[in-house]
């Protein structure tokens, strides 16, 4: 072993020139096309690329990082060039290939070159941050009386244009649902119930379907671009550089998906609003221990908590999971505070989702179908793909309890139409029997059970997914108004000006043919698969530096992700929590004191 460190020490050249080809045969087999053995390999782009390989592996031996620092952006270099690898299989080539040898060591060639550019990029970190401090420019825009009143307003009146374009708002997703539930008095709980509630009374029971959406928009632009000016005025706490405020502040106003979001009839928008006052309200209260005798603040959290649990149902087990985290890791105030404030959020929950919910009209509804998304998925690929491995018998039997398994073909990212006509009735006979089925089907099958799961989510963690998904049925983002399919529906009509029309199309256009994804670089905030590769660069940065405090905050998030996963599709929508997020996870990991000292001595 010494041997073999000796040499590469003395040749460093050598070893730099055969880890840079390498990886540049690896990432060649990751780009987006269905011919990657002439991607770059038949290129004069490969000579740059290879060339740009090599500076990062030169630039990265430069340093020396400690063995915590190699572990983490070993294990995220990883995972970068596994998401891209597979991803790109599943969307190409329809399989992960993961039985294959070259699969695999294309994995291990993109690992070795991840891990440099994230060890590169943490040393930024540490370094570039603090030059922006010296920008004296930026710290002039940081002189205004009430920057939080001023952070909303100038958010909020940012989204108004696109809100004239679809007015009253986009009345889609589920909301035709749930305002029909509403009229007949079926409060089904399968949508949160003061969600429907809301959405339902405002419709229903104003003067007009219009007014009433023009309404729910007003509140639910005030309320998200509330919570985004309290991630602005928690960045100003945390001394965060003005420029990388000002940024911030600029996404929350003219990234488009925010003021579409913001005038979108979804639950999932009211709960992005709370999911991210309740994270930074739990990062000051780790940050600051005067917060944790605060009155005031521990009203704030239980009640962002109580709505981030009402508001989407998968929450109470994130956060169970983030109290016994965080139970291991707090220590004295901080845990016997947060402890308290968590078990009473979840009690208060409880209370909620029993007595009130059934005086408030909440019915019951069936779960286990959004439970067995992914199982049916996997046992109808199965039996497509592979049903030379299944006996009669068996695919009789999944036949039976998936009568739709053949839709699978043409939706392989949407389980909807298999849950939908999923044979309940057999399942609840005898769950184990069903179980037993999934298991032994799996058994002779795992590379399909492995490949429809990833191809069922694949859009949570792929960051080159190219939008709109055929495999999904659904747009990645909605903008047109739910259409009279149905009868006993309420439709409320898109009133948008006249002079206005033209604009209105080409913004239909550019959403619904995702057409922002020909624009480099920036297309990737639209992405989905990105936002997971940020999420998980920050919570290493925040092992690397120790600051294992913010753990359970960075667990929500990513514990959040996971849930995804399960899901039986991946839109935009579900995902917007976890975006949102990405800045309060920035302001959490604070550059300490020394580490500023340490930079300005480097520059």
């Amino acid at each position: 072993m010494k041997t073999i460190k000796t040499w590469t020490e003395k040749h460093k050249t050598i070893v730099r020139l055969i880890l840079s080809y390498y990886s540049l045969w690896s990432l060649s087999g990751m780009i987006k096309s269905q011919n990657t053995e002439y991607a770059i390999s038949n290129s004069i782009f490969a000579l740059f690329l290879f060339l740009f390989i090599y500076t990062i592996y030169k630039k990265e031996n430069e340093s020396v990082y400690d063995r915590s620092v190699k572990v983490v952006t070993a294990i995220l270099g990883f995972f970068y060039s596994a998401t891209l690898l597979f991803g790109r299989n599943i969307m190409m080539e329809d399989t992960l290939f993961i039985n294959q040898l070259g699969t695999w060591l294309k994995i291990i060639g993109g690992t070795f070159f991840f891990g440099a550019c994230t060890r590169l990029l943490y040393r930024f970190l540490e370094t570039g941050i603090c030059r922006f401090q010296k920008i004296r420019f930026f710290n002039k825009l940081d002189t205004v009386k009430h920057p939080f009143l001023i952070d909303w307003l100038l958010i909020f009146i940012a989204w108004i244009p696109l809100w004239i374009l679809c007015f009253p708002g986009i009345y889609a997703y589920d909301s035709v649902y749930q305002v029909l539930w509403y009229e007949q008095g079926t409060l089904y709980t399968h949508h949160p119930l003061l969600h429907t509630l809301f959405l339902g009374w405002c419709i229903k029971d104003f003067p007009n379907p219009e007014a009433g959406m023009a309404f729910y928009s007003i509140i639910q632009m005030l309320t998200l671009s509330l919570s985004f000016a309290t991630v602005s005025s928690y960045l100003r706490k945390q001394e965060q550089p003005v420029l990388v405020r000002r940024l911030v502040l600029l996404w929350f106003m003219f990234f488009p998906p925010n003021a579409l979001m913001a005038c979108s009839a979804t639950k999932d928008v009211f709960f992005t609003a709370f999911f991210v006052i309740f994270l930074v309200l739990m990062a000051e209260g780790i940050h600051n221990k005067e917060n944790l005798k605060s009155w005031k603040w521990k009203c704030a959290m239980i009640l962002s908590g109580f709505f981030v649990l009402a508001l989407r149902s998968q929450s109470r087990y994130v956060l169970i999971l983030t109290l016994l985290i965080g139970m291991l890791i707090w220590r004295k105030q901080l845990r016997k505070t947060m402890t308290i404030l968590l078990v009473g959020i979840l009690v208060l929950f409880q209370i909620y989702n029993g007595p009130v919910t059934k005086a408030l009209g909440g019915l019951p509804y069936d779960s286990i179908r959004e439970m067995m998304s992914v199982p049916l998925m996997q046992m109808s690929r199965a039996l497509i793909y592979s049903p030379d491995k299944l006996d009669k018998k068996v695919q009789e039997e999944i036949k039976e309890y998936i009568p739709t398994y053949e839709t699978y073909s043409i939706f392989p990212s949407n389980s909807d139409n298999l849950k939908m006509y999923f044979n309940l009735e057999k399942f609840k006979e005898d769950p184990i029997a069903f179980v037993s089925l999934w298991a032994n089907v799996g058994i002779k099958c795992p590379i399909n059970y492995i490949d429809a799961f990833c191809r069922l989510n694949v859009a949570s963690w792929y960051p080159d997914m190219n939008e709109r998904d055929l495999g999904a049925w659904h747009p990645y983002m909605e903008f047109d108004n739910s259409k009279p399919e149905n009868e006993e529906w309420t439709i409320v009509k898109r009133m948008t000006p006249e002079f206005l029309q033209s604009p209105a199309t080409k913004v239909r256009e550019e959403i619904l043919e995702n057409k922002y994804q020909k624009i480099p670089l920036l297309s990737l905030f639209w992405s989905s698969g990105f936002t997971t590769w940020l999420m998980f660069f920050l919570l290493g940065y925040a092992c690397v530096k120790k600051r294992w405090k913010l753990l359970p905050l960075f667990s929500i998030p990513v514990l959040m992700w996971m849930t995804l996963l399960l899901a039986p599709v991946i839109l935009f929508r579900y995902m917007y929590p976890v975006m949102a997020s990405i800045p309060v996870l920035w302001g959490a990991l604070k550059i300490t004191g020394k580490e500023e000292k340490d930079c300005k001595n480097e520059s």
